[in-house]
């Protein structure tokens, strides 16, 4: 029973391959054939002797040339380069940003820039934790100093 399942499978793929073969080597004649009347009539047969027969042939469709594949591509290049200098643009513009950003910074630091109340808010915290090891982070003080060491102290 299974034997004879696979060997129609097999016959159907043979069939399929042969029609397949079969048909991509075919090339196809149209033939035009005019009547004595003058009707005109297409057929992949030769006309009969009565009748005024003429081949017709089909140019193949057009193949695109290599220049519009190459213009395509160059397009496409334009496109992309396009694309990376904006980018390289918008990154230099945030490297810009950061940089001022920082110089900020840097300057309200040193604006700040006081030792003794540095020195003040940096042993106070160093009291809170000799104090209470474990949990002195938890405190709101202590981050009050550390906000006041960072501010003062020009970190």
């Amino acid at each position: 029973m299974e034997s004879s399942k696979i060997a129609r499978r097999v016959r159907l793929g043979l069939c399929v391959l042969a029609c397949t073969l079969a048909s991509a080597g075919a090339h196809a004649q149209i033939f035009k054939c005019t009547g004595d009347s003058g009707n005109v009539s297409y057929s992949d047969q030769p006309c009969s002797s009565s009748q005024k027969s003429e081949t017709v042939t089909i140019d193949p469709a057009p193949v695109q040339p290599e220049e519009a594949g190459k213009l395509a591509t160059d397009k496409e290049k334009e496109r992309l380069q396009r694309q990376a200098q904006r980018k390289r643009a918008e990154r230099e513009k945030l490297d810009l940003s950061i940089a001022d950003s920082k110089a900020k910074i840097a300057k309200m630091k040193a604006d700040n820039y006081d030792p003794e109340k540095c020195m003040s808010a940096r042993s106070k915290m160093a009291a809170m934790k000799r104090r209470d090891p474990i949990l002195y982070k938890a405190d709101v003080s202590y981050f009050e100093y550390q906000q006041a060491a960072e501010l003062y102290c020009g970190n």
